[in-house]
């Protein structure tokens, strides 16, 4: 029992933050608790009048539960392992095995270091910082036996396995690819019938009535594999012997004997070389693997190629002869040509006659006896010569040379040319023979060849250069135009083509092709010619006559300081010459603007046209002006219905014209211009332009000038608070904005409405307003007058039975109020008091009033409802 307070009567217990007791002895038990929860307890001393501070929370848990679920999860043979169900509130467990307490945490533990094959006890209570729970049910538990360690050796169909004897064991289970096959009292077990060659998975366990090891490790082992089948010899050639087999299941290599001798292999095929030609060999084999060697195969036998003959070859133009040198132990030969075997022979040669010439035949021979061969020899190709050349001819000539063509020969690689009596190797069916002279006499043959030999020389023939070429050159004139060229040795005449039409055959080297346009282009070309030979045409010469005069020269248009001419384009014109004052410049095209003149001056001008072949006649001379310069520094002063302009006087001007809103309104000789009878806020564009009766300027660049905006209109007082008062007026046109004067400040606003926040309540203030724009501000309107509110009264209300009394504090200005009940005007007072009587008991009422003077009011107060007392 605690110690008691001084002077306290009773406690006040609080558990979990709620009061749950009041005792009057220094004790209590907090009874019907959940095991292992924590809780939070606090309590203070009390009399009738006074207490003591509360104490400081203590935390305290109930003792945990009984641990349930004690069992063994797993054993093996020096271990066991035990689990159970997690306790609420429990910080830790005391577990006693075999009489000895082992202080744990967490809900699982493994006790090793046990002997095979005994028993042992456990059980378990739950503890925390409040104490120990009770203990648990006792549960016993055995380890396993002993493991077995598992050995196995093979034979071709079956495994024998073998393992120490097992301490307590009275027996042992087998299990062989994964199912039980037997239960044994002995430690040795032969598992038979197995196919040879196969991987087989053992494991096994030791067993009492009552216990059992852990199964041993997985022991794959295989039976020894089969005998080969399937030897046979796959190729052979005179130095070597191809073998192949049937792959054994379960095999990782083989033993090939050959002759005697033991070679390991892998793989089913296996090529023994170094052989002599022509003999014979012995074959047999074995498979193997990790667990042994099969039983050997039948002898097989096998035997080497003869040697094969080494194959040569010459032709004639319908046959070709082989040849080889004899093989040893061959008795005959067999021949093969362009894919059939041909002939059978004893001797080392044959012919192979009859054949077309320069044709390709393949060849190939084999050595043989009456039981064996050699392999065939490599393909031989070999062509016969090909036959005489045909088709030689001339395809074309010139002064220094002549080409030749004739028909391809089947088989021919290749051709000798001979050209006066010099052998030229060729290639193809075509050839040009260079740097020959002029109009001179060659004699040409041909053969043809192959890697076989030459063909018969062809018939010889005769071919001729041409004449030379001349040079051609040309002058022209307006209508005609004029060839002349050098004279060409041997030559007697020459024919002339225009525009792709011979036109005249002349003997003297020139000639005139009169009657044509002016500045029109001709092609011409020339040749010279005898009675048995000519040249080559002469390559195109393209001449143009010269060009007509221009026509259609006339003034475009004209500036101040520039003349802009035009005329009509020339047939055949390349280029103009068009002088200028005088001054002759080159210029293309059909218009040309002469710049840097001085202004209201005349200047002369004519033009020429030209091309290549020349230069037309000059125009008639044309005379233009300039025009006067433009007015500068158009300036426009507006007022709000007329726009004043001025510019600066141009020189030579006896006048001005006045364009408005694109219109012209007006011709002046003065400086300036009134524009007159122009809305105020409205925009106008003007140009002007010099004049004199003779010439003008270029207008001006357009001026936009807005008149000054009209004065604003309906300016009045849109609404008023205690602090604030709207204005609002009508917008004016042209307007960019508003001066609004205010108690005599100017404020900058924009739109049509403006508010005035931050006065006084019950205090007049002066509003006046202008519109401007970027040409200025329009006139002052007439003085607006403007009042603010009174000041809003606060209402509040009291009540009895059948009264309800109002007050409020009086309102600066104010000389009565009106009272509003329930949505009705029920009274005007001049106090800041007033009673509504005869009202029902528990009623509920809404009032609002409002100031008023003789001049102004304020805004209704917001609503105060009352209910009288019942």
């Amino acid at each position: 029992m605690g110690k008691a307070i001084t002077d306290a009567t009773k406690y006040e217990i609080e558990a979990d933050g709620v009061v749950v007791a009041t005792v009057e002895e220094p004790s209590y038990s907090h009874i019907g608790q959940l095991p292992g929860t924590a809780h939070k307890y606090r309590i203070r001393a009390m009399t009738d009048t006074n207490t003591s501070a509360w104490t400081a929370i203590l935390t305290q848990s109930t003792i945990p539960a009984s641990v349930t679920g004690l069992t063994v999860s797993s054993a093996t043979n020096v271990a066991i392992a035990l689990k159970w169900t997690a306790v609420t509130g429990a910080t830790g467990y005391d577990l006693e095995i075999d009489g000895t307490v082992v202080p744990v945490t967490g809900v699982a533990y493994t006790k090793s270091g046990l002997a095979a094959n005994t028993d042992h006890t456990f059980r378990i209570r739950s503890k925390n910082a409040a104490g120990v729970g009770a203990w648990s049910e006792l549960i016993n538990a055995t380890t396993l036996l002993n493991t077995p360690v598992l050995k196995a050796t093979s034979e071709e169909t079956a495994i024998n396995l073998t393992w120490a004897a097992i301490t307590d064991a009275t027996k042992y289970e087998i299990e062989a690819d994964g199912v039980v096959v037997a239960t044994v009292e002995e430690p040795s077990y032969s598992h038979i019938g197995q196919s040879p060659g196969t991987a087989h998975k053992y494991r096994i366990r030791a067993m009492t009535d009552t216990n059992t090891s852990a199964w041993t490790a997985i022991l794959t082992q295989s039976t020894i594999p089969a005998s080969v089948t399937g030897l046979t010899v796959s190729s052979a050639t005179n130095v070597a012997i191809a073998l192949k087999w049937t792959a054994v299941t379960g095999a990782t290599g083989y033993d090939l004997e050959i002759d005697g001798t033991i070679v390991p292999v892998t793989g089913v095929a296996y090529t023994k070389s170094g052989l002599a030609a022509n003999t014979d060999h012995t074959f047999r084999i074995r498979s193997k693997n990790a667990a042994g060697v099969g039983a050997w195969s039948e002898l097989i036998n096998g035997t080497t190629l003869l040697n094969t003959p080494v194959l040569k070859a010459t032709s004639e133009e319908t046959a070709i002869n082989l040849t080889w040198a004899a093989i040893t132990d061959a008795t005959k030969y067999e021949i093969e040509a362009d894919g059939s075997v041909v002939a059978t022979v004893e001797e080392p040669s044959y012919s192979h006659a009859a054949l077309l010439p320069g044709t390709a035949h393949k060849y190939r021979i084999r050595a043989m006896t009456d039981t064996n061969t050699s392999a065939w020899t490599a393909i031989l190709t070999q062509s016969t010569i090909p036959a005489s050349v045909t088709g030689l001819t001339f395809s074309s000539a010139t002064n220094v040379a002549i080409a030749l063509k004739w028909t391809a020969v089947t088989g021919a690689t290749g051709y000798d040319l001979e050209i006066d009596g010099t052998i030229v190797p060729v290639t193809g069916v075509a050839y040009t023979k260079s740097g020959l002279a002029a109009n001179t006499d060659h004699t040409f043959r041909i053969r043809s060849k192959n890697a076989a030999g030459v063909g018969a020389w062809s018939e010889l023939i005769n071919g001729t250069t041409l004449l030379n070429t001349p040079v051609l050159k040309a002058t022209s004139e307006e209508t005609a135009i004029n060839l002349t060229w050098a004279a060409i040795t041997d030559a007697t005449k020459y024919e002339i083509e225009a525009d792709g039409v011979v036109v005249a055959t002349v003997e003297e080297p020139s000639y005139s092709h009169i009657g044509q346009l002016p500045g029109t282009a001709h092609k011409y070309r020339i040749r010279a010619m005898t009675d048995t030979n000519t040249s080559a045409w002469t390559a195109v010469l393209t001449q143009s006559t010269i060009p007509a005069t221009v026509n259609g020269f006339m003034l475009n248009t004209a500036t101040s300081v520039a003349i802009s001419m035009k005329w009509s384009p020339v047939t055949g014109a390349t280029a103009y010459d068009l002088e200028i004052d005088g001054v002759v410049i080159s210029v293309s095209g059909s218009a040309y603007t002469k710049s840097g003149l001085l202004a209201n001056t005349d200047h002369t001008f004519r033009i020429r046209a030209k091309n290549a072949a020349g230069m037309g006649s000059w125009s008639e001379i044309v005379t233009a002006s300039t025009q006067l310069n433009v007015p500068t520094t158009l300036k426009g002063v507006p007022e709000e219905t007329a726009v004043t302009l001025t510019w600066n006087e141009v020189a030579g001007a006896t006048k001005y014209e006045i364009e408005a809103d694109g219109i012209v309104v007006a011709t002046v000789s003065d400086l300036m211009y009134v524009h007159n009878g122009v809305f105020g806020g409205t925009i106008h564009k003007y140009r002007i332009r010099a004049l004199t009766d003779t010439n003008v300027s270029a207008w001006t660049a357009i001026l936009s000038q807005t008149t000054l905006p009209a004065s604003v209109s309906g300016l009045s007082i849109n609404s008023a608070t205690t602090a604030a008062i709207a204005l609002r007026w009508s917008a004016v046109t042209g307007a960019t904005g508003y001066d609004l004067e205010i108690d005599g400040t100017v404020v900058a606003v924009s739109g049509v409405a403006y508010t005035k926040s931050g006065l006084a309540p019950n205090t007049e203030h002066t509003f006046r307003i202008r519109a401007k724009n970027a040409s200025g501000a329009g006139a002052w309107n007439e003085i607006l007058m403007g009042t603010t509110q009174l000041t809003t009264a606060v209402l509040k209300g009291t009540s009895d039975r059948t009264n309800v009394i109002l007050t409020w504090d009086a309102v600066a200005g104010a000389s009565f109020y009106e009272i509003e009940a329930d949505g009705l005007i029920l009274a005007t007072v001049s106090d800041a008091t007033f009673i509504h009587s005869d009202l029902l008991p528990s009623s509920l009422h809404k009032y609002r009033i409002r100031a008023f003077n003789d001049q102004n009011t304020s805004v209704w107060s917001s609503v105060l409802s009352i209910r009288t007392l019942n």
